[in-house]
């Protein structure tokens, strides 16, 4: 669970634990909204990726 961010590099979960990089789907809709994920996370070079399988507003 975390809050939702556009940043440069795409759309961003801001969660307590770090920041995820999102990827999967167009999420313009829930920026600035808390969010909770059903995902898989991947890690790269340049941060945590998530494929989001499902998403909704808290």
């Amino acid at each position: 669970m975390g809050y939702m961010e556009e940043r440069r590099k795409g759309f961003v979960i801001e969660a307590d634990d770090r920041d995820y990089i999102v990827k999967g789907k167009d999420l313009s809709k829930l920026v600035g909204k808390l969010v909770e994920v059903s995902r898989i996370i991947t890690e790269s070079d340049k941060g945590d990726i998530i494929e989001v399988k499902s998403i909704e507003e808290v």
